[in-house]
């Protein structure tokens, strides 16, 4: 391998970003999926909603009065409007008010609407010839109790009033009071807004429900309500920045409707908001000073709420006195808490954002990025507000965004280099950053972005790392349509000899693409291809460089045997020295992977278990799911069926949410393994159809092989060999259409068990020398253990016990207990047949015993059998025991018939007994007159006759 000695201006590799600490705070939230819901019914709201109910049922007995307090774009409106659609249901009389700004201080004007609003020959009221003191206020007030206890003679009345907050405090006074007098009268008030110096009687005389923002889950079912298409990460930031508010799960999709999703608005500090929300907030702002106002256009213009000692300073660099701020605060648009500067509404910056002409904002993010000094925020201010081609303002912008994602900001950085290309004077260095942007898109999510992007930067010519970037890129974009790895690995294979002809660094773009199609380089044609890349290089692999980890995957997982010593030594000692400081999340994932295909689950686990919540951090989702599929396959061979299922259920979560169906049906498939040590054929089924109808037609072998896998597992739990070898047929190596270089050689201990039970052993016994052949070379303790155990299944003589010795003498118990228990089992049962029964019960007994540990209740019940037909006496009887006992049977007669009268033939029933059907059939004949019937039809009518009960009787007794 030649040393690398130079890179491409401005190419800064990704490993050098991810040098230090993982981000903080950065916990993978999974977007919003599309939910089926009820349109009527309000999302999230079931506790107001019953409250409500029960306040519009009881009007019919007596009065009451509520408080629905809570910010505006809380969702107070539509709670109103479905307590009186309610109410008119109900038959009730209701009319609806609300305060209005302009009129808040005018004395009794919200009274006077409200009384015009009910219908009546004597509601005349001119408040403000009335009004004229506290004496006038009582009068009116007891006039307005008078229409609404008029307005209620014949039928229950709701009376709603909506933004109470903007009512004059004397028309707050006169509700107060009738409230308190309404009790006998079937009226109801009721009464929303938020809580100021207005309204805070309100809240302490009245009953009050405190509306608050939607928790994360119905939020996401109300926005894939209203947007149902928009984007992932988009979902994932209007979701974020709507922090529950339903206005604004609604406003905000319909503010990007009106601005459009261009790069220079989803780079704002803030999505924008509709104009309906945005005019009800910026109410607030009527009275303040200009000089107010433009402060805050530069507090809202920022990320983070900034410290109150910059924005004093900003106050300064703007010419600003803080009098100006203090006038914002009187108004409770800002609250000056300590340090921090918050505004009195969620939401607020927003709508004083967005409602700033683009040169007003411009103007605020060049001032702000000229004091600042992180390259981060810098970057962002000054991606929103360049305008012309400059190659110092483009270069800051990539810089600042690579900072970025050295932080963990994985969402807004496709966007920033979007822009810093848009900024680039030059065709090169745009092309370059074009491509980079498309990388950072589809790491995080948006591909149909990164398609664009790199449809874009066609047409020029380009260093060589941004040419394998792009190449990458094209592989990825050719899998995200199609799933079929035959579209996409070319495109990696190329990218790899680009990098490595010319001494640069791998690209994001290829580990992405080498994530995905990590169980698929064992295709004939890309094996040899690597296989002639690695053939080529100067040296061995030296798997302290991080580019060389992914080289590591890809000869592991193309069985290349040359290459497995080196791996081997290297993931065990890294396993090992995991405590030394490192900047190798995508390498120390690459390298667990590589420890899975050559046999080392430890190893991988070391590796690999801590990993997946930096990787999540820093956006790495494709390299998280390769990883949790490898430890799940890692699990699996350690027979750990709660560890298994973890890793599967959070692997099928984030794949779900990532859209990738093929991890997704991958998980599924582990799960199914699962399902077939315990012997639940139908779930196993179930979990595989779908995978292999997907991963047939696209050729995608890995899952294929895996899924025939559990399903012949499955068979052979069940006793149906012949079903096991025609699902097990497809992974023979050189025959199989779903043979895969790993997975088959997992497969292989049954593979030859369901040959061996079928009489098939010839067609088999080639595909045994070959991978007698490739355990010598690659050093697996595994395939060497599961070969030497199949070696004495299909020699069957005297030979075999020197086999199953070998097998057993291979140091696995904790590497794959499953796999030495069955060992364990077929060595037990082969010297039962013997007929050295004493020297069988250990065996047996130790297979039991591993079987019960892990949970596979199919091979548990068959060790059983085993040993009952070896002569030990079970601690608690079996039910088969009870039928024993009531008609005589022998123990083995007892076994032969309670397989029978499941419905399985001679030939299943020995597969699971270890008889040869000639021998089934004569256990039945002997226990058919016992049983006094003649054919199997009548046992399995018996067998339902004796009752549970009454056979759990016979075993008690």
């Amino acid at each position: 391998m030649s040393i690398r000695s130079s890179k491409p201006e401005a190419y800064i590799s990704f490993h050098e970003l991810l040098a230090g600490p993982a981000p903080q705070d950065h916990e993978f939230r999974f977007p919003g999926q599309a939910y089926e819901d009820d349109d009527r019914k309000l999302v999230g709201r079931d506790h107001e909603s019953s409250v409500l109910a029960r306040f519009v049922h009881c009007l019919k007995d007596c009065g009451q009065s509520l408080f629905l307090q809570g910010d505006e774009g809380v969702g107070k409106t539509a709670l109103l409007e479905e307590a009186r659609a309610h109410a008119e249901k109900n038959g009730y009389f209701s009319v609806r008010t609300y305060g209005l700004q302009s009129e808040s201080q005018l004395p009794l004007a919200g009274l006077q609407r409200l009384a015009e609003s009910i219908p009546h020959p004597e509601n005349s009221f001119d408040a403000l010839q009335l009004y004229a003191g506290r004496t006038a206020l009582y009068t009116a007030a007891t006039h307005m109790l008078r229409i609404l206890v008029e307005a209620a003679s014949n039928s229950p009345l709701l009376v709603v009033v909506d933004d109470i907050h903007w009512m004059d405090e004397e028309s707050i006074d006169a509700l107060v009071f009738c409230a308190r007098r309404l009790q006998r009268n079937p009226v109801g008030l009721l009464l929303a807004g938020r809580v100021t110096s207005a309204t805070r009687e309100l809240a302490d005389d009245l009953p009050t429900t405190v509306v608050s923002p939607l928790a994360e889950a119905p939020a996401a079912r109300l926005l894939s309500r209203h947007q149902p298409a928009l984007a992932r990460p988009l979902f994932r930031r209007v979701l974020a920045e709507a922090r529950g508010l339903p206005g604004a799960l609604e406003g905000i999709p319909a503010g990007l409707r009106q601005h459009g999703s261009l790069a220079s608005t989803v780079l704002a500090p803030r999505l924008p908001l509709g104009n309906s929300l945005a005019d009800v907030l910026l109410v607030r702002l009527r009275d303040l000073p200009r000089e107010s106002s433009r402060l805050l256009l530069h507090i809202a213009a920022q990320w983070p709420p900034p410290r109150t000692i910059d924005m004093i300073r900003m106050a300064e660099h703007l010419g600003l006195s803080l009098d100006h701020l203090a006038a914002a605060e009187d108004a409770e648009v800002i609250k000056v808490d300590g340090s921090t500067i918050q505004f009195g509404h969620p939401l607020l910056a927003t709508a004083i954002y967005w409602s700033a002409p683009f040169a007003d904002r411009r103007i605020a993010h060049t001032a702000i990025s000229e004091v600042l000094t992180d390259p981060w925020e810098r970057a962002r201010h000054l991606g929103v507000a360049g305008l012309e081609p400059d190659e110092k303002i483009a270069a800051d912008v990539e810089r600042g965004a690579m900072a970025g994602f050295a932080r963990g900001e994985i969402l807004d950085i496709p966007g920033l280099l979007q822009r810093s290309a848009q900024l680039s004077p030059t065709a090169p260095r745009r092309t370059r950053r074009l491509i980079r942007a498309a990388e950072m898109a589809h790491t995080a999510g948006e591909k149909e972005l990164a398609g664009e992007l790199l449809q874009q930067s066609f047409g020029v010519q380009t260093d060589a790392a941004t040419e394998a970037a792009r190449t990458a890129l094209i592989g990825l974009v050719a899998y995200g349509e199609e799933a079929t790895p035959a579209h996409a690995w070319p495109a990696a294979i190329d990218a790899l000899r680009i990098a490595e002809e010319h001494s640069a660094d791998y690209p994001l773009s290829l580990w992405s693409l080498a994530g995905v199609l990590y169980g698929a380089f064992d295709d004939r044609k890309s094996a040899a291809r690597i296989n002639a890349l690695l053939g080529g290089r100067d040296s061995d692999l030296d798997l302290s460089r991080n580019d060389d980890a992914l080289l590591a995957l890809l000869a592991a997982w193309t069985g290349r045997a040359a290459d497995v010593p080196t791996i081997r030594r290297a993931v065990r000692e890294r396993a090992r020295t995991l405590d030394v400081p490192a900047h190798r999340s995508l390498s120390d994932a690459a390298l667990a992977l590589a420890a899975v295909a050559i046999d080392e689950p430890e190893a991988a686990c070391a590796l690999g278990t801590d990993l997946v919540p930096k990787l999540l951090a820093f956006g790495f989702n494709d390299a998280a799911l390769a990883l949790l599929s490898g430890l799940m396959f890692a699990r699996l061979q350690s027979a750990d069926a709660t560890a298994v299922e973890a890793l599967a259920r959070q692997g099928l979560g984030l794949a779900t949410a990532c859209s990738d169906q093929s991890f997704a049906l991958l998980f599924e498939v582990g799960l199914a393994h699962l399902a077939a040590w315990r012997g639940d054929s139908t779930q196993v089924r179930a979990l595989t159809d779908p995978a292999l109808a997907f991963a047939v037609p696209r050729r995608q072998r890995m899952l294929a092989a895996c899924a025939h896998w559990a399903r012949g597992l499955a068979s052979l739990g069940d006793g149906k060999p012949e079903e096991a070898f025609a699902e097990l047929r497809p992974l023979i190596i050189g025959k199989g259409t779903a043979a895969h270089r790993i997975v088959s050689d997992w497969a292989v201990g049954d593979i030859v068990s369901a040959a061996e039970a079928t009489h098939r052993i010839d067609e088999v016994r080639p595909y045994l020398d070959y991978v007698d052949h490739i355990r010598k070379l690659r050093g697996s303790r595994l395939v060497h253990h599961l070969a030497a155990r199949s070696w004495g299944v299909v020699d069957g003589g005297v030979a075999a016990e020197r086999h199953f010795q070998t097998a057993l003498s291979v140091h696995i118990p904790d590497h794959a207990p499953f796999e030495r228990a069955r060992t364990e089992l077929v060595y037990g049962e082969w010297l039962r047949r013997q007929r050295r029964v004493l020297e069988a019960r250990p065996h047996l007994l130790a297979a039991l015993e591993a079987f019960q540990n892990i949970g596979a209740t199919v091979w548990e019940e068959r060790a059983k059998s085993e040993l009952g037909a070896a002569g030990h006496q079970a601690a608690t009887p079996a039910p088969a025991d009870g039928w024993r006992l009531r008609f005589d049977l022998t123990p083995r007669e007892a076994e032969v018939t309670n397989f029978a009268a499941r419905g399985l033939s001679n030939q299943q029933i020995g597969w699971q007994l270890g008889l040869t059907p000639r021998t089934v059939a004569s256990h039945l004949a002997r226990a058919f007159p016992k049983l006094g019937i003649t054919n199997r039809r009548e046992l399995a009518s018996l067998m339902e006759a004796v009752a549970p009960v009454k056979v759990r009787q016979m075993t008690e007794a």
